[in-house]
């Protein structure tokens, strides 16, 4: 316990001892559930099947979704050069599912949608947006071909160099139920 003494004269520097309290980042050392684990090897284990089929995890809040999918997102990654596109249905879930992507998948490169998609698209790499931020009219009657200019690469431009580069593209729709 740390006390300070008010009673000196003033202007008199006060000097406080505090105690020091160490915490770890949330996610270092995670040990996943055992069906966690299972659902982590089975669905990397689909996605890593030629052709790759869909795949559907539905479960619970709090039972560890993002996590899991971020084992199987860095998983594939480590086998196949995948350019991958994660959609959340709200844009607070953006940060908060890069965040958990950095903690708990350091191999994988999470980035916003509009600031990537001018970057060199890399095997690994997690373009993160809302639904709704690709699901403009516009952008859907032009091919999504219709937001570039000289400074800005449109979301068509960038899939092409992707796929150019031998990249696959892979998808991860968070929806809300």
């Amino acid at each position: 316990m740390s006390t300070i003494d008010l009673n000196t004269a003033p202007n008199t520097p006060v000097a406080v001892q505090m105690d020091t309290i160490l915490m770890a980042a949330q996610s270092t050392g995670v040990q996943p559930e055992k069906f966690q684990s299972d659902l982590v090897d089975n669905i990397t284990n689909t996605l890593l099947r030629t052709p790759s089929p869909p795949c559907l995890l539905r479960a619970p809040t709090g039972s560890g979704k993002t996590y899991v999918i971020s084992q199987v997102l860095e998983r594939v990654s480590e086998q196949r050069d995948v350019l991958w596109f994660w959609f959340v249905p709200f844009v607070t879930l953006v940060q908060q599912t890069e965040d958990a992507l950095r903690a708990n998948a350091p191999s994988l490169a999470p980035c916003g949608l509009n600031a990537g998609r001018n970057q060199e698209a890399h095997g690994g790499m997690v373009m993160l947006s809302t639904a709704q931020g690709v699901a403009r009219a516009q952008w859907r009657t032009k091919g999504y071909d219709a937001d570039g200019d000289d400074e800005t690469r449109t979301l068509a431009a960038f899939i092409a160099r992707a796929r150019v580069q031998g990249l696959q593209i892979g998808l991860v729709v968070d929806e809300a139920i």
